[in-house]
């Protein structure tokens, strides 16, 4: 086994011995194994243009144990147990779809997470803000490819949030889509940014939950009002034609990645 090295903790930034960190949940890849009915049980690595199956997973040498045990029993560990986990196991999506919801029409249905005792809504902010705030705060790499988001001034608000030394950071929301279709849930994504009018907006899924982070001091009040945080509903959404736009994206990465590695194999 190597031995892990001594140097600063990204987090509380003493010196420690580092864990090898995982920017999504170890975890997670094991239930993404047990659902994946294809004959190549690998999950599917997407990012900036690109998507294809691996069985690599992303991680590196980032937080010291406390750290790690920070991140696991503030946000990580409620997290994992309520998102999707197998064909009729999905603890957060029945809970939702037992409740009326707050908002509904054709599209899109919004509930209030603070009305519904089930939902652990600071462990979902705060699971989510770690994984951003990971993606930030290191240079991450999934076999020849880079992985990761810049989150320029907002990361070290984010990073003394995480400890406790700060409430959610200014000119940020926080919002959060729950999946319900099979297709559409048994699946994740490393974090991957765009450009807004006037700010910057960042995503990542996991089975069953994507999470979207908006930050930029342009950013429209209504962004932070419909939130998931720092709003006080802590409004949650089901919204099946975000996740069809998500599939098709990947869909589009797939098939191109998959000609380039075609093409590449018939000039050699």
């Amino acid at each position: 086994m190597s031995q892990r090295p001594f140097r600063q903790c990204r987090l509380c930034l003493r010196d420690r011995f580092l864990c090898n960190s995982h920017l999504l949940p170890r975890a997670m890849y094991r239930t993404l194994r047990s659902v994946i009915q294809t004959q190549n049980r690998n999950p599917l690595a997407f990012g900036y243009g690109f998507a294809y199956t691996t069985s690599n997973q992303t991680s590196d040498y980032l937080l010291c144990e406390e750290c790690e045990g920070r991140l696991s029993r503030n946000g990580e560990n409620w997290v994992l147990r309520y998102c999707y986990r197998r064909r009729g196991l999905f603890p957060l999506g029945n809970t939702l779809q037992q409740i009326p919801p707050a908002y509904a029409d054709n599209d899109i249905l919004i509930y209030s997470a603070a009305s519904i005792p089930e939902i652990d809504s600071a462990a979902i902010t705060y699971f989510g803000m770690s994984v951003f705030w990971r993606a930030a705060a290191h240079r991450w790499r999934l076999g020849d490819r880079r992985i990761g988001i810049n989150l320029g001034p907002y990361a070290e608000p984010i990073r003394t949030y995480l400890l406790g030394q700060s409430v959610f950071p200014n000119s940020a929301a926080l919002c959060v889509l729950v999946g319900i279709e099979d297709r559409m849930i048994e699946w994740a994504m490393n974090p991957v940014s765009h450009n807004e009018n006037g700010f910057h907006s960042h995503t990542f899924t996991i089975p069953g939950m994507t999470f979207m982070l908006n930050v930029g001091g342009r950013l429209p009040s209504e962004f932070i009002e419909g939130s998931f945080a720092p709003s006080a509903q802590r409004l949650i959404a089901i919204f099946p034609e975000a996740e069809r736009r998500q599939l098709a994206e990947i869909g589009r990465a797939y098939r191109s990645t998959a000609a380039k590695v075609r093409g590449e194999s018939g000039r050699m």
